[in-house]
């Protein structure tokens, strides 16, 4: 796809994505409280970005969202495909290939089979970057959805009472689904592509805020 057609894409993309939710963008704010709760729960911060939108409202929340951030809280926007890597450059190139996916999805201009391989792809290279040099080379995507669990990553977007569902279940759902259709030939259903594709933006977009709070307490500790 050219810069042109590219562009063209992601245009129509953010119209059809955006006409159905109004004005609004979500984000999502999940509290430090969910590691001593066995029930975990979010709270909506949301402000408008159509033109029009109530003067000063993006100020105000990115003041708030700066707060909680300081409280302890992970903010993130779980359907967001401009994703924000932080300081892991390194994983730009495979967050653009998702986004460009996910864009052709929309328009079918990518196959279902596709669409997965690169959902499988990215998530994991994403799961990397918050894993040792030792825990990439030695475990297994499940392991690492594991591990990542057991530190606690996961711990806001894996309850099956959380709005999300189980984030690390639909992500090892992915795995088996991709092996059955790469391996053993299985027919990929356009339906079940999409669902696990929407598990995969909210896992991405999380796993990055987790980076970018990494990155702030880092500066803030220096």
């Amino acid at each position: 796809m050219s810069p042109a057609e590219l562009q063209a894409s992601s245009a129509v993309l953010k119209e059809s994505m955006t006409a159905a939710s109004s004005a609004w963008s979500p984000l999502i704010a999940i509290g430090p409280s969910w590691k001593s709760r066995a029930s975990h729960h979010a709270s909506g911060v949301a402000w408008p970005t159509a033109a029009g939108g109530a003067a000063g409202a993006p100020a105000r929340a990115s003041k708030a969202m700066e707060e909680l951030e300081d409280e302890g809280w992970t903010i993130f926007s779980p359907s967001n495909i401009d994703f924000d890597a932080g300081s892991k450059s390194h994983l730009e190139e495979s967050l653009r290939n998702l986004r460009l996916a996910l864009m052709q999805a929309r328009l079918n201009q990518i196959t279902s089979r596709s669409l997965v391989e690169e959902c499988h792809s990215t998530v994991e290279h994403v799961m990397d970057a918050l894993l040792t040099r030792t825990q990439r080379r030695s475990l297994s995507y499940s392991e690492k959805v594991d591990a990542l669990v057991a530190l606690g990553l996961f711990d806001g977007v894996s309850n099956e009472d959380h709005v999300f569902g189980n984030i690390p279940g639909e992500l090892k759902e992915l795995k088996d689904y991709r092996r059955e259709a790469k391996h053993r030939g299985r027919a990929v259903d356009h339906k079940t592509a999409l669902r696990l594709a929407t598990a995969v933006v909210v896992a991405v977009n999380f796993l990055l805020a987790i980076i970018r709070k990494q990155d702030r307490e880092r500066v803030h500790g220096a």
